[in-house]
């Protein structure tokens, strides 16, 4: 077997002969000198020193004989470190195999030389990659003897190529997926790409589009003659941007808006390239939205109740014809005047309350006003409105006046009837309570007078005791008789006030039905008194609401107060019994539900109210609110100087 030349023999001897075939190449030209020979070496040598691109000769086995500077550069090793190196312990392993197949391929003859890219592991263990581009050196027989590579470092090519791969994939993600609808098309209207959104909305498979369709077709019929007109005017103006109808595979037509741009650069044809997004449904709704609007402005206007909207700050920004025809001012004259001007002093805290309340809770409020208009008239309106909120603030308010005249002139009849009515109701009390105290009761005190005389005429037992068990009857029928007179109508309530006969009515059902009763009244004396029917409906409701507990409640403990606080009476009744539902309770029929109503309906007729708080097992309390005017007071003056 043939001696190996050692790597700095073999590599003096292929320079020699490099520098041999160089001579003999410039002699057989030339004729020249044999000093010729000599520079044209040196050239050799001076362009092996000093090229920009890596340059190495490696032997048959990829053993490395020279390197210049610039592949020790790329490399990161010295020359002294490269020489007779593996050039394989370079080559990064997952591209070695494909170095290998292209060097074999050489080596036989396949190929005269190859061109590959690959990564070197440099000495800082870094990755850098390269183009080498390979060719073999035969000798005088044509035999393979040592390979030349040309090595040139294009890591910086490569990151550029990353990252313009890294931008087309987003670019390509951004198109595919984007809800706008992208395409090209030539300069005829025939489609040269679509994006999924762009498919979808036409209802076709991509496939079906590209080079299938033309941009006419897709268009609506009576569209499509202009489309030569928008070719025209893209050509000139190099881009478009509008609206246009398109008609979907179903036959549904959309609404689109385009923008569109003409490409000539760097493309072997003219491109159209177009976004454009689908705008139907916004148009339905803008639509929608003017019906809206217009259907809403003939409500407003025509609507018989006044619609006003104010802002923050209270001033009226707009108003409607029945604003108008109900305050008496004209649309200009409402127009920036403060809604507290419109409304009656008295109710100026009430309105301010009721604006906090929608400012807290962000809902409607319904609430009763009056209104003084242009000409000084007082109209009770109700007032339902709400905040107007944009961005989640509130920006005004808006709201509905409806005139309740009629409804007041109506409650306030009913009310009137139902006081008559319970005057009656009163005053027929008090006739038969003393029909039933003078007559009845005279009569029988009468027939007890003469059982009293037959008794003493009349010695026989038999007879005796025959008297007394009528005697015993009508003392029974006398009591009867009182107790259903006192029902009926209480004589202290007329001869001494309420207070007194409130505590003789509690302390007389006490006796007779074994509950503990408890009655104060702090704030009041004996003396105090009010006007007839307001005392007339605070002690019935005592009455009813003391009644129902004892017959009803289980209760053991039963708490009065009669108290005046400010301008209200305010009676207060409570227990600890057994409790009921009290909206069951309403909707129920019966005489509990009667009695209840009755108590409200007492306390409404001398502009009263009545609340009752229960539920089952926790008792009940029953609270009536009477207003107390100045008038009535003067009466409760004038009752008590009389007195005295």
């Amino acid at each position: 077997m043939r001696d190996r030349q050692t790597p700095s023999a073999s590599a003096r001897s292929l320079e020699d002969d490099i520098s041999a075939r160089s001579s003999n190449r410039l002699t057989e030209k030339s004729d020249a000198p044999a000093e010729a020979a000599v520079k044209t070496d040196d050239l050799f040598k001076a362009c092996f020193e000093h090229a920009s691109i890596g340059f190495s000769i490696t032997d048959l086995e990829d053993r490395l004989l020279a390197v210049n500077p610039a592949y020790s550069a790329i490399t990161g090793y010295t020359e002294a470190e490269l020489h007779a190196a593996d050039l394989k312990r370079l080559i990064h392993p997952d591209d070695l195999a494909v170095h290998e197949e292209k060097l074999q391929a050489l080596k036989s003859e396949e190929i005269p030389a190859f061109t590959t890219e690959e990564r070197y592991l440099r000495h800082d263990g870094s990755l850098v990659w390269v183009e080498n581009s390979v060719c073999v050196i035969r000798d005088e027989r044509g035999r393979p003897t040592h390979l030349v590579t040309l090595t040139n470092d294009i890591s910086e090519r490569k990151e550029a190529e990353r990252a313009l791969r890294g931008s087309e994939e987003q670019y390509r993600d951004l198109v595919e997926n984007s809800r706008e609808l992208i395409c090209t098309h030539d300069l005829s209207g025939k489609l040269l790409s679509v994006n999924r959104a762009a498919a979808e909305l036409f209802g076709y498979e991509p496939s079906a589009l590209v080079h299938q369709k033309n941009i006419r077709d897709l268009l609506v019929p009576e569209m499509r003659a202009q489309f030569d007109d928008y070719m025209k005017r893209i050509c000139r103006e190099g881009a478009t941007s509008g609206t246009m109808l398109v008609q979907t595979s179903s036959g549904e037509r959309r609404m689109l808006e385009y923008y569109n741009s003409l490409r000539t650069e760097g493309v072997d044809t003219p491109i159209v390239r177009g976004i454009a997004r689908d705008i139907t449904e916004a148009r339905r709704a803008q639509k929608a939205l003017r019906e809206s609007e217009e259907r809403y402005r003939e409500l407003f206007e025509n609507s018989k109740d006044a619609i006003y909207v104010h802002d923050m700050s209270g001033q009226y920004t707009s108003v409607n014809r029945a604003a108008e025809q109900l305050s008496g001012y004209t649309r200009q004259e409402l127009i920036g005047r403060h809604f507290s001007s419109l409304v009656s002093p008295e109710y100026a805290r009430h309105v301010r309350e009721q604006l906090c309340r929608k400012l807290h809770a962000s809902g409607e409020t319904t609430y009763e006003v009056e209104l003084i208009t242009k000409q000084g008239e007082r109209i009770p309106v109700e007032v339902s409105s709400r905040l107007i909120i944009e961005n989640g603030l509130p920006v005004g308010v808006q709201g509905c006046l409806h005139d309740i005249s009629e409804r007041k002139k109506a409650h306030e009849a009913s009310r009137t009837y139902s006081r008559r009515l319970l005057e009656a109701q009163e005053a027929e009390r008090r006739r038969i309570s003393l029909e039933l105290h003078d007559q009845v009761g005279q009569i029988l005190t009468a027939v007890k007078m003469n059982l009293h005389a037959l008794r003493k005429a009349y010695n026989s037992p038999e007879f005796l005791t025959s008297i007394e068990e009528n005697l015993n009857v009508i003392d029974e029928a006398v009591d009867q008789v009182r107790d259903l007179s006192v029902d009926l109508r209480p004589l202290l309530l007329d001869d001494f006030g309420l207070v007194v006969a409130v505590r003789w009515y509690l302390d007389r059902q006490a006796r007779n039905s074994g509950v503990a009763v408890e009655f104060s009244s702090h704030s009041l004396t004996d003396d105090d008194r009010f006007p007839a029917a307001l005392e007339t409906a605070c002690f019935r409701i005592m009455q009813e609401g003391v009644t129902n507990i004892i017959r009803h409640a289980r209760a053991t403990r039963l708490v009065v107060g009669l108290e005046r606080t400010g301008s209200e009476l305010l009676l207060v009744i409570g227990d600890n019994g057994s409790g009921f539902d009290v909206k069951q309770m309403r909707s129920a029929s019966g005489a509990p539900t009667l009695g209840l109503r009755g108590m409200e309906e007492r306390a409404q007729a001398v502009g009263g109210t009545l609340t009752i708080d229960s539920a089952p097992g926790l008792g009940t309390q029953v609270c009536a609110s009477f207003p107390v005017t100045i008038e009535e007071l003067q009466v409760q003056v004038a009752a008590v100087s009389g007195n005295s």
